[in-house]
Order: structure tokens, then sequence, then C-alpha cells
């Protein structure tokens, strides 16, 4: 019996390992999405799933700009393109900050150049703190979910309902406050997207 428990931990910690290996530039492409986990967990974490169990609580797309890596991102100031070095060092665990990076890609039907066009076209639009689904204002999942076709211009990633309770059905306080003070109600259920789903969705690729 305490072999098994132990067989059982030590799988479980290699999951946790896998998911949260370091990220390295070597095998970037453009379009690769680049997630950010929060390994101490936040009131983003707390309800949606990242892959592996990982909490993700951010994304970004790898793109090239005027020869240099830059990552686009939907961040509190706005739709921005960040030095991939910047972005590293902000969300590396080995910079001291509670957080790490997955490498993903899009895999299938995708038509990269235009999902990158699609999502340029975000750049400079005010970031949404609501996660409302219209385009006036924008967050990260959203940035990727509205952006990535396929050669026919369909979506590569169709919204999902939206999620701000725990495993018990319940609505986090943190949300309803949070809500509660922009005057607003919780959009539990309705359409949108978050970086964890996105994480684990058969279309990407995790390295």
């Amino acid at each position: 019996m305490k072999r098994l428990i132990l067989f059982f931990f030590i799988l479980a910690l290699a999951l946790v390992v896998q998911a949260q290996q370091v990220f390295t530039v070597d095998s970037l492409q453009e379009g690769d999405l680049l997630f950010v986990c929060d390994t101490k967990g936040n009131a983003i974490t707390k309800v949606t799933k990242g892959i592996n169990g990982a909490a993700v609580d951010h994304v970004g797309i790898a793109v090239q700009k005027d020869g240099q890596w830059q990552v686009l991102e939907a961040i509190h100031k706005g739709v921005v393109l960040t030095p991939l070095e910047k972005f590293i060092c902000k969300n590396d665990t080995f910079s001291h900050h509670h957080s790490s990076i997955l490498h993903g890609r899009v895999t299938g039907n995708v038509d990269i150049p235009a999902s990158i066009r699609n999502a340029m076209s975000y750049l400079g639009k005010p970031y949404d703190f609501y996660f409302m689904p219209d385009d006036k204002e924008i967050y990260c999942s959203e940035l990727v979910q509205k952006s990535y076709v396929d050669h026919f211009g369909h979506l590569v990633f169709q919204p999902i309902p939206m999620s701000f309770h725990d495993r018990k059905g319940h609505i986090l306080r943190y949300w309803k406050k949070y809500y509660r003070r922009g005057g607003k109600t919780v959009p539990e259920s309705k359409p949108g997207s978050n970086p964890g789903e996105l994480s684990r969705n058969n279309r990407v690729r995790i390295f």
C-alpha cells in the first residue's frame, strides 16, 4: 500500500514539473502562445483550470517586429507589444516572481499570418477589466480567441461559458465584490474565454 501511495505521489509530482518547466526560446515560432502560471494561485486560477492543473492566468502571442521577438498581450494598460526578454523577466520563476511560462502552439488548420494580423489590429485597445464579450475593450485570452482563424476565415477557438465559481458551483466572494464595486453583475456563463482553458484546448500543443 505504501509503495502504491509513493507511486502516485511521484506521478503527480512529475505532472506538475512537466506543466511548469522553464520556457526557452529555441523552438519559438510566430503565433506561438506563451501561457503564464501564477504558482501561488489567484482569483482567476481558483475558478479556471489550466493544463495538468497548472495555475494559468495569462496568455500572450509571440510575434516578430523589426527582427525582434515581441509578445502581443492584453495587460492592464491595454493591448501592447512587450519585448520577449521583458516578458520573460517579469514572468519567469527564476526572476523571483511567483510565476512561470508554458510554451504552446496552435495546431491543425490555422492561418498564422492572418491570425497575427487580426491580433495586431487590437494593438492600443484598452484592457477589459470586466471580461465583457464586446470589442470595445479586450482581455488576454479574448485577444487569442477572437484572432486565430483557419484558412477559411473561421475561428479556431470558439467562445466558452465564463466561470467565476468554485468546484461546488458557488461564485467566489471575491468576484461578487469585484463586480459589485463596478456596479455590475458577475457574467457567470456568459460567452468568453480564459487562458487556462486555452492551455487545455486540443488545438494547442504544449511543449
